[in-house]
């Protein structure tokens, strides 16, 4: 097995530097602000820094399987995410009405999973800006009524019947968090499992419909630019073609 030298190494660490400087700057820059706005918090708001890197569970010395499958929801957030980041950085290579359509998805899952993670709607945004819950809900579901009307020919190409179920099992959670008292019917912990259970279940078949879409927008950009490379043997009978017509006209 080959090993290589260390001043090979440093010859493909420099290249790899020159190439890949500016893609290194984000996470680098990303970093630096997540850093600034810890000290920044902790300098204004006398936030212990721990309070803000340590986990949650360790912070309160909970058991390990406190808010388990919250922790796999923000896990199924994430993919998603990541995938159309990936598409859109495709670029010019995405057609006009992908391109609209993977960036509204975008927005719309990071909205969705900050909600989600920081509880905005429960908490962050009616107990410390006055927002009423109803109002936030209302807004993701013109956002989301949005995305069904301005990109309805991408979706009616994608496999909608997972995105209708993600939406209907997201109503089924929003329609429970706003019912009055439904614990005195069912019990508290059936209102909590019919809740998150249905957000959970509308995390995963959204995050299905999306990495679908994703694959299918890749495949086609995939197929597009083998089919505008012209083969090899194409050009060989092209070149054939003209020597014979060469020698005819001769």
């Amino acid at each position: 097995m080959y090993f290589p030298t260390i001043g090979e190494l440093a010859t493909l660490s420099s290249k790899s530097i020159r190439r890949y400087g500016s893609i290194m700057l984000i996470p680098a820059i990303l970093i630096s602000s997540f850093i600034a706005i810890a000290l920044a918090v902790n300098l204004i708001y006398l936030i212990p820094i721990s309070e803000l890197f340590r986990d949650p569970l360790a912070l309160i010395d909970a058991p390990v399987y406190f808010g388990l499958l919250s922790q796999l929801g923000f896990f199924f957030w994430s993919i998603p995410i990541g995938a159309l980041l990936l598409i859109l950085a495709l670029g010019n290579r995405l057609q006009v009405f992908s391109k609209g359509f993977i960036l509204y998805s975008f927005l719309l899952t990071i909205g969705l999973a900050l909600d989600d993670v920081f509880m905005l709607h429960e908490t962050v945004l009616p107990d410390n800006l006055g927002i009423p819950e109803g109002i936030v809900f209302s807004v993701y579901i013109f956002s989301m009524a949005g995305y069904l009307i301005f990109n309805q020919t991408a979706i009616l190409n994608a496999p909608f019947p997972i995105l209708f179920v993600a939406l209907g099992l997201f109503g089924v959670s929003m329609l429970t968090d706003l019912a009055p008292g439904p614990e005195r019917l069912i019990g508290i912990d059936m209102v909590y499992l019919l809740e998150d259970g249905a957000k959970l279940g509308g995390i995963i078949f959204w995050t299905c419909f999306q990495l679908v879409v994703c694959r299918n927008i890749l495949s086609n950009s995939l197929a597009t630019k083998s089919a505008e490379q012209p083969r090899p043997i194409a050009k060989q009978v092209k070149r054939l073609s003209h020597w014979k017509m060469a020698q005819t006209n001769s």
